[in-house]
């Protein structure tokens, strides 16, 4: 077996099928530990033992830990994204959560958790940093976004575990340099909170306004492209819903753009986009000069390099609109021992 050895226990994990619409391969599917009294009462304190394989053994699971994770009362409690190889619309897919070994070491890889190379990722920023000056980009492309020096957004209590809450705050943003964004062809995904509809709020943004999702002060979510759209801006409109969490994403494939609310596509727009010269400049929390601050709490934003497809924005937003508690698309099956996990590797061989 080229899998995982030497733990105690493991516990199956199914992953409904009900909202996938077509197969999705390389997802990193998010996996909330909660109250766990099995694995609390086993595991090691830091979770480095918490590992993935799938459902037979025969492959390790690349994996990201969050901050955070924690034995209290002896229950576990933690989050964690999986790189699954395919999740189908067929069946279920079931992978095996592994634990209880005490000379494990950390395994945990973000960078190989959202690939840059062979999986579209150009940033994944958590939000969950609790330093008061850097957001950490969860893949390989290592684009760090750094607070501007006055009034800085706060770490506070996200969607899934932290997020930046910006609280409308002149000249409160993250900011990086950055070469690697594809424009012509492009996916931005967040789970955003707006407070308040006073005033423009860009999400993520370069030189010249080029790439950026806006909440206008009518209270909608909008997409800029190097000054685009002009004239048919509420075809592009995506109702923003004040005091709540909502999942949105818009991508393009260069030509045409579709916006979608919380997994469902609710709208399009066809034409050139008249992309701009290259991106200079990522940005959240405020435009690419600095203004026009967001109102509001930001987690989980990302920017791909390829459009995603619409059964992927849904199964994300399927996936992790349950935050940090039971659900989220995944059932947790009951403890299973050494034992028994080798008695059947044995009987499958045979």
């Amino acid at each position: 077996m080229a899998g995982l050895s030497g733990f105690s226990y493991y516990k199956e994990i199914t992953i409904s099928n009900t909202n996938v619409d077509s197969d999705i391969a390389n997802f990193p599917v998010y996996i909330p530990i909660v109250a766990d009294a099995d694995i609390g009462a086993v595991c090691r304190a830091d979770g480095f033992d918490i590992q993935f394989a799938n459902a037979d053994n025969s492959e390790v699971l690349t994996f990201e830990r969050l901050p955070g994770f924690a034995v209290a009362s002896g229950e576990a409690s933690g989050d964690f994204y999986v790189l699954v190889p395919s999740v189908t619309t067929a069946s279920t897919t079931i992978i095996r959560c592994y634990y209880g070994k005490a000379d494990a070491t950390d395994a945990s890889s973000p960078g190989n958790t959202f690939p840059a190379s062979d999986t579209g990722w150009a940033a994944v920023w958590h939000c969950h940093d609790a330093t008061t000056s850097t957001i950490a980009d969860a893949t390989s492309n290592g684009y760090t976004l750094t607070k501007g020096a006055a009034n800085q957004p706060l770490v506070s209590d996200g969607k899934i575990y932290k997020c930046q809450d910006f609280g409308l705050k002149t000249n409160a943003y993250y900011a990086t340099a950055s070469a690697g964004f594809n424009e012509a062809e492009f996916m931005i995904e967040f789970w955003g909170n707006p407070s308040s509809n006073t005033g423009g709020s860009y999400i993520t943004s370069g030189s010249n306004y080029r790439v950026a999702v806006k909440d206008f002060q009518s209270g909608y979510w909008n997409v800029y492209n190097n000054g685009w759209p002009t004239g048919d801006g509420a075809d592009l409109q995506i109702a923003a819903d004040n005091g709540s969490w909502q999942h949105i994403a818009y991508g393009s494939d260069g030509t045409n753009i579709v916006g979608y609310k919380n997994g469902v596509p609710t709208v399009t727009h066809a034409g050139n986009l008249n992309i701009g010269p290259p991106l200079t400049e990522y940005v959240i929390g405020t435009s690419s000069n600095h203004s026009y601050p967001y109102a509001g709490k930001l987690e989980e934003v990302r920017i791909s390099n390829i459009l995603r497809s619409d059964a992927w924005i849904e199964f994300t937003f399927y996936n992790s609109h349950d935050g940090h508690a039971a659900g989220n698309e995944l059932t947790w099956g009951a403890e299973q021992g050494l034992a028994v996990a080798y008695r059947q590797q044995v009987i499958m061989v045979m």
